[in-house]
């Protein structure tokens, strides 16, 4: 199988690049050809490789490095034709420990998508789905299993093209009427996921580096509806979410 890691690295996100490729390439699929698609303003001549592809991306002001995102995938489709399955990553993502293929979406699921290690435990009334009907993102209350963070997430590749064209149009359309959702692209993605043939992954796939819950630092989740053979008694963390604050925070990533 050949899989395609993306991620966007725009402005001084470049920072975390080199530890999430040095990761991925140990933990992540290690069985598998990979190739990494960054969206960079910042190439750095020492990370290279022939498997490493740097598409050329503007910083944009914040929110349209992250609500662009999927727009800006699809405009590139074209560089993923011979890739199986692509996942999409934060570029602060780093694996601790062995992934393997059973987060690959098998014959009953088109997509992974990893549970929101911050509303895991909460009802889903707490979820910050988009409450305004009218956006194209909307989800009513009383509506959803799961909410899903952007963070990393993944698909056949031609479902994830289809994703990423239906939700670059709703992101724009949203924008002709003045709309920005609450989550950005993240609410749109919820709202496309909660039709599909969702794999469900568990939140030690996107802990965050130091936890700030502290209710939800030791508690177990009830996967009523996830795959079992994810071993979700583990609690260490698999993939982490690297501190930010460690780099300044968003203030001085944003900039």
């Amino acid at each position: 199988m050949k899989i395609g890691i993306i991620f966007i690295a725009t402005g001084k996100y470049y920072i975390f690049v080199k530890d999430l490729i040095e990761s991925f390439e140990k933990f992540f699929l290690p069985s598998h050809e990979k190739k990494y698609f960054i969206f960079t303003d910042n190439v750095d001549p020492d990370i290279k490789g022939d498997n490493i592809h740097y598409i050329i991306k503007e910083k944009e002001k914040w929110p349209f490095d992250s609500l662009n995102r999927f727009k800006n995938i699809y405009q590139n489709k074209y560089l993923f034709s011979d890739i199986d399955f692509i996942f999409f990553t934060n570029a602060n993502m780093k694996a601790l420990q062995s992934v393997n293929n059973e987060i690959l979406p098998n014959e009953d699921h088109d997509f992974c998508a990893v549970v929101h290690p911050g509303y895991f435990l909460d009802p889903k009334e707490n979820f910050p789905y988009e409450r305004n009907p009218k956006s194209l993102a909307y989800i009513p209350y009383g509506n959803g299993e799961y909410y899903y963070q952007g963070c990393f997430f993944g698909g056949r590749t031609n479902e994830f093209m289809k994703m990423s064209n239906i939700i670059a149009e709703n992101t724009k359309k949203d924008l002709d009427n003045d709309i920005i959702a609450t989550v950005i692209d993240e609410s749109h993605m919820n709202k496309y996921l909660m039709n599909k043939k969702v794999m469900c992954i568990p939140p030690v796939y996107a802990y965050p580096e130091q936890i700030l819950v502290s209710k939800k630092q030791n508690a177990t989740f009830e996967y009523s509806n996830c795959i079992s053979y994810l071993e979700l008694s583990k609690k260490d963390p698999i993939i982490i979410q690297v501190d930010k604050r460690l780099f300044g925070g968003h203030d001085f990533l944003r900039k």
